[in-house]
């Protein structure tokens, strides 16, 4: 969502000693929190640049302070599609993770709330129209069933922590059954439990003249 643009004040100049320099001229303080007064348009700016980077709930500013500022005591100094914004993730922030989720489609981010009285699995995303499985949080998986498609994924996931392990301790794959094959010691000559010998350098079947690729 795009924010209108940041407001602008009226800059004056004001002496510093021998010498004058322009600063912003704050209007007013008033309380944004239970403890701390600040000007209107610095608060404004402050809120909006939380509100761009997506930071809910908006605490004061104030230095240890932590107190949440309500949208509402800011209503006539931020843009109103950043209020609404703002509104729109204070009620998210307010929601517990684990009773919330989001599309899993990349471009999008709805949200949707746990409903603990009935399972949902296939769901369309009222944003994107997209159907994705509510109980994976993946988008849908055709022809298999949730608990096939979650063992599947673990396997992948265990393969993959596998082949990165493999490749960081530079253990080799052996060329008939690709398993991998951890040379503890001894020399290149190696033979998988499928009973395929090969060599440990090259990956080559292995032969009794077989070390021309050490060379």
């Amino acid at each position: 969502m795009f924010l209108e643009p940041l407001m602008k004040v009226p800059k004056v100049s004001v002496e510093f000693g021998k010498t004058k320099r322009e600063h912003i001229e704050c209007s007013t303080s008033k309380k944004y929190c239970s403890r701390h007064s600040f000007c209107s348009h610095c608060i404004g700016l402050y809120v909006q640049s939380k509100i761009r980077d997506n930071i809910f709930p908006i605490t004061c500013p104030g230095l240890r302070c932590g107190v949440v500022i309500q949208p509402e005591s800011c209503r006539s100094i931020i843009p109103v599609n950043a209020f609404a914004r703002w509104e729109e993730g204070s009620t998210e922030s307010a929601i517990p993770n684990s009773e919330k989720f989001y599309c899993p489609y990349k471009r999008c981010s709805g949200l949707f709330i746990h409903d603990n009285h009935e399972e949902v699995i296939e769901c369309i995303c009222p944003l994107c129209k997209k159907l994705f499985c509510a109980k994976c949080r993946v988008p849908w998986h055709t022809g298999r069933d949730c608990d096939k498609f979650q063992i599947e994924e673990k396997n992948r996931e265990d393969e993959l922590k596998l082949k990165l392990l493999a490749e960081n301790k530079k253990w080799k794959e052996c060329p008939k059954c690709k398993s991998i094959v951890e040379k503890v010691d001894g020399g290149i000559h190696m033979t998988c439990r499928c009973k395929m010998e090969f060599c440990y350098v090259c990956g080559g079947t292995w032969s009794g003249r077989h070390w021309s690729c050490r060379d």
